[in-house]
């Protein structure tokens, strides 16, 4: 993998975030590319311990602070995590291998891009929130 620290640094364009995360696995990136179309985009997760079966996680997104979820991801069934290891979801399989020089994951939903907040639950269970704060509106008078 040539580069792909450099790569992960270019992508990552976040001005704040909220950061809460608690149990086994947590959100640790989220990435919107430079290539057309903004790809390669999707999530970084990593394990703080061995995960026998990744079936039992599921990635919400709310798109442009949205209260109402526009995506739901289920993480996929059967595949297992050792502690220290990362998980690759991505919206474009093709894009996150030609940008990152290895393969992903898992496909799925993710389009993150502006003020959107991912979330990752357990059962159900939130476990931890990633919301991103990137441009400032007008509206809210410089306030984000």
């Amino acid at each position: 993998m040539n580069n792909t620290f450099y790569k992960f640094c270019l992508l990552i364009c976040c001005i704040g975030f909220q950061f809460n995360a608690s149990g086994q696995l947590i959100i640790t990136a989220v990435y919107d590319g430079p290539l057309p179309g903004g790809t390669p985009k999707g999530v970084e997760l990593f394990a703080t311990a061995d995960i026998p079966d990744l079936g039992v996680y599921q990635i919400k997104v709310y798109y442009n602070g949205n209260t109402n979820s526009s995506s739901n991801i289920d993480l996929t069934s059967g595949v297992s995590l050792v502690s220290g290891e990362f998980y690759y979801l991505t919206k474009n399989l093709a894009k996150f291998s030609e940008f990152f020089e290895t393969s992903a994951d898992q496909q799925g939903s993710v389009l993150v891009n502006g003020d959107d907040a991912i979330e990752l639950r357990n059962n159900g269970a939130l476990i931890d929130v990633l919301e991103l704060l990137v441009r400032m509106e007008p509206a809210n008078h410089g306030n984000i």
